[in-house]
């Protein structure tokens, strides 16, 4: 009787906590049109870590496996951004080679563009950072970045 009880006690705590854990939100979309491989390196907050260092599925790029468009939970961006308050600060970077912005430090490569990223609106506020590239990163709607020649 006391091993039922149990189990049902568990089954209800899971089906009250279910839609707080799948709950979906926001995402920031990153899309590169480019023939470069792209990452971020975060400039404020608790770490100022590289996105792509060890971290191939965060890295933007033209050839197999990465891909040109990709997605990060919202939720994932503002924890990454903890301790930076309302406004995140990040490096675009890019580079001729995955590896150097997968492997050993990560994010070797040029900074295309600055961003800020208001964690309670999405907005994005990009600056431009010359290079030799010509690559122009923007934000043409809120929780998305573009990053083209």
């Amino acid at each position: 009787m006391k091993k039922t009880l149990k189990i049902a006690f568990i089954a209800a705590a899971c089906l009250t906590i279910a839609p707080i854990i799948s709950y979906a939100g926001p995402e920031l979309t990153t899309n590169n049109t480019t023939q470069y491989y792209s990452t971020v390196k975060l400039t404020t907050g608790l770490t100022t870590a590289c996105a792509g260092k060890g971290h191939p599925g965060r890295v933007t790029g033209p050839k197999a496996p990465y891909k040109t468009s990709i997605s990060t939970p919202w939720w994932e961006v503002e924890a990454l951004c903890l301790g930076s308050g309302n406004l995140c600060g990040a490096n675009v970077i890019v580079s001729a080679n995955a590896t150097d912005l997968t492997s050993g430090d990560g994010c070797k490569g040029d900074v295309v563009a600055k961003i800020v990223m208001n964690l309670s609106t999405g907005k994005m506020q990009v600056t431009q950072v010359p290079n030799p590239e010509n690559i122009i990163a923007t934000s043409p709607a809120n929780y998305t970045m573009s990053i083209a020649p």
